[in-house]
């Protein structure tokens, strides 16, 4: 029996290039997103490329009943063997003045559909003895950003959450993973400028991702750049930094 892999935000960016790069090993495939239409397409060019079956699911995972749906898709199904959890977006501005529906959609979907789904997917991964859920953080895990709290604290939940199940399945055969990529090459990042060495590609971070998770748990930082500067945000000089930008910050409010 051929293995299934679940891939959700698989639109665009970093879900449909998980998509393609799933499919060119095998998998068969179970694609989740809003954009029916992308979906359909995406499933069109794996299916033909790659002589793989994909499943469209195109559905708002910010919607209670419609997750609940996916989950008990997933938890039907004896051949997952891998979970993207990539479905997410980021919805800036001040928390207190920010909009709120966009802002309780990001929990939505980085805490509560990642938590749902995994929940969905583990038990049957856990009794054939393999498997890997990814689960799409980022490298702001390990920051304070002003203007993008909740955007930061989702996506450090998202590494404390697979941090403490790869430790509860240690020897199971499963692998859970905390992706944190730096700035990468997608539409959501289309117009931003930024020096060249930031930028990652695609391709490359889901490469590092599939082949970080064949190793085993643990969190996967692409590229020697954003792994320095992890290394340095969690470090004391990571806390001095925080304090002298808001020491800054509070003497402006005085003037």
């Amino acid at each position: 029996m051929k293995s299934t892999a679940v891939v959700t935000g698989a639109s665009s960016g970093l879900g449909a290039e998980f998509a393609r790069q799933l499919a060119a090993k095998g998998f068969d495939l179970i694609i989740a997103a809003r954009r029916r239409e992308r979906l359909e397409c995406l499933a069109r060019e794996l299916e033909q490329k790659h002589g793989v079956a994909v499943q469209v699911f195109a559905v708002d995972l910010t919607k209670p009943d419609v997750l609940e749906e996916l989950a008990r898709l997933i938890q039907s199904r004896s051949d997952v063997e891998i979970l993207v959890n990539n479905a997410g977006y980021g919805a800036g501005g001040r928390y207190d003045q920010a909009d709120t529906e966009r802002q309780m959609g990001m929990i939505a979907l980085h805490v509560t559909a990642a938590a749902r789904l995994t929940r969905a997917a583990l038990p049957q991964m856990v009794a054939r003895g393999r498997g890997a859920v990814i689960n799409m953080a980022s490298v702001v895990a390990f920051a304070h950003l002003p203007g993008s709290t909740l955007y930061c604290t989702t996506k450090k939940w998202l590494v404390d959450f697979s941090r403490s199940i790869a430790d509860e399945l240690a020897g199971t055969g499963v692998h859970i993973q905390a992706l944190c990529p730096g700035f990468t090459r997608t539409e959501a990042m289309e117009g931003k400028k930024l020096p060249e060495f930031l930028w990652l590609t695609c391709e490359e971070v889901v490469a590092a991702s599939l082949r970080a998770a064949e190793r085993g748990s643990g969190v996967c930082v692409p590229s020697f750049t954003y792994k320095l500067l992890v290394f340095i945000l969690r470090s004391p000089l990571g806390g001095l930094l925080s304090w002298a930008r808001m020491a800054r910050k509070r003497r402006k409010a005085r003037m």
